[in-house]
């Protein structure tokens, strides 16, 4: 069976339509002026360049940028170490607010992709791990 899979786009710079691996993603942390400024929340890439003068180097959340960081978003470990996509052993009430965080990026910014690995799997389809993350626990 074939999978269809999609590949990075870049339009003068945009990325569009982009299914790609963490290593492409860090080339949008907006270190690059010809490229614009991303990040990933629980697996989805949105195009944050609009927020440019946060996200960018300088800027107060420029560690997000080019990264899936969704455990930072609500531990606020801002160091290498905490960095990270993995939501291992946070309580319900720490998913609850990354669930926040990934309405508040739906409405605010523009979704370009998925990002293969914790929560999409290589022909883009939800992970276990993403399961977790997007059903309440009672």
């Amino acid at each position: 069976m074939h999978s269809k899979k999609l590949h990075v786009e870049l339009v003068e710079g945009v990325l569009t339509n982009a299914f790609m691996e963490f290593e492409q993603l860090s080339f949008f942390d907006g270190s690059r002026p010809s490229k614009d400024v991303c990040l990933a929340l629980l697996g989805r890439v949105y195009n944050v360049q609009r927020g440019h003068k946060h996200y960018a180097p300088g800027g107060g959340y420029h560690f997000f940028a080019g990264k899936d960081a969704t455990r930072a978003f609500v531990t606020g470990d801002f160091t290498e170490a905490g960095l990270i996509d993995d939501v291992s052993g946070l309580s319900h009430q720490d998913i609850l607010g990354i669930q926040e965080w990934s309405n508040f990026y739906e409405k605010e910014y523009e979704l370009v992709g998925l990002l293969q690995g914790t929560y999409y799997d290589a022909e883009g389809h939800v992970t276990e791990r993403m399961r977790v993350c997007t059903v309440p626990v009672v």
